[in-house]
């Protein structure tokens, strides 16, 4: 039954590809005036399928495409994004948009290694780009940095696994004094939540920092031959422990379990000043994250010319 397994694999990925490229499809037609298929449809008195048949299928490439576990993660940057358009497909959220003149799209995966796999494949398939980005949140495994550092990965390790590392290729100096920090990081599959299980990830990797979708990335734009950088900034150092109902209150995409999160809140009081603080800190790393992202932009964008 292998055959029917890629069958369905295959038809996912091509479903969500083309709602990919509706996302920056519509943007686009924003940005010039065009209409839209069902506006052009209705003008020209022809059903939606088919003024699409009779346009050009294609649109302008997308130099530079961000992969993102969840929403808070790239919330700031998304704001930033002129004639913004967001679809849904398969797993995942789709935005493309304009950054200062310039075509982006921006993909909402989810958490783990699989969801960014699909999500990485279906944005290749859909734009085409000469770059993308796994950016978001990472937990800090060596001592020395602090909160609200962005890491640069020179190399990503899977962790307990015997592949070796998949080396990205970065040009990006360390500057310790503006919380820049750059080397390699791991992808865990969970979060790594102790100051306990943190030193333990760092001792056997000495990777800077864990996160949860990088070598997925990587792995597929390896295989598809994309450039790729990867961008996380520390949400929780190496010396913070994680309420431990962080492991259950948040669904794969972000979202709240409402009978999770009730249950935590009847378990121990104190987790709802807890869990208010951890999502305070998170929104302060996903701004240092997006005002990093802006400043390489035009850099990447440059060089897609």
């Amino acid at each position: 039954m292998n055959w029917l397994v890629w069958l369905v694999r295959g038809w996912l990925m091509q479903s969500a590809s083309s709602v990919a490229m509706d996302a920056v499809r519509e943007a686009t037609r924003s940005q010039t005036g065009q209409p839209s298929n069902q506006a052009a449809a209705n003008s020209a008195g022809k059903p939606a399928a088919a003024a699409e048949d009779d346009e050009d299928d294609s649109v302008a490439p997308v130099s530079v495409v961000i992969v993102a576990a969840l929403n808070i993660e790239i919330a700031p940057l998304l704001a930033k994004l002129e004639k913004a358009k967001k679809v849904m497909g398969g797993d995942f959220v789709f935005h493309g948009g304009f950054w200062k003149g310039q075509r982006i799209a921006i993909v909402e995966s989810g958490v783990g290694l699989s969801r960014a796999k699909r999500a990485t494949h279906a944005a290749i398939d859909a734009f085409q780009p000469q770059w993308i980005i796994s950016a978001g949140f990472a937990g800090g495994l060596d001592p020395q940095i602090p909160r609200g550092s962005i890491v640069a990965a020179t190399s990503v390790k899977l962790f307990d696994s015997q592949e070796p590392p998949i080396a990205l290729g970065l040009g990006m100096s360390p500057d310790p004094a503006s919380r820049l920090f750059t080397g390699p990081v791991v992808t865990v599959p969970k979060i790594v939540r102790t100051v306990q299980e943190k030193q333990v990830v760092f001792g056997s990797t000495q990777a800077l920092a864990a996160e949860m979708e990088t070598w997925g990335v990587a792995d597929v734009c390896r295989t598809r031959k994309c450039r790729m950088l990867a961008i996380r900034v520390i949400s929780d150092d190496a010396k913070t422990t994680l309420p431990a109902e962080i492991l259950t209150v948040a669904g794969p995409t972000g979202s709240v379990r409402a009978g999770a999160l009730l249950g935590a809140i009847l378990n121990r009081p104190g987790s709802v000043s807890d869990l208010w603080k951890l999502r305070e800190e998170a929104h302060q790393s996903a701004e240092r994250l997006s005002r990093f992202l802006e400043s390489m932009l035009p850099t990447l964008l440059a060089k897609a010319d």
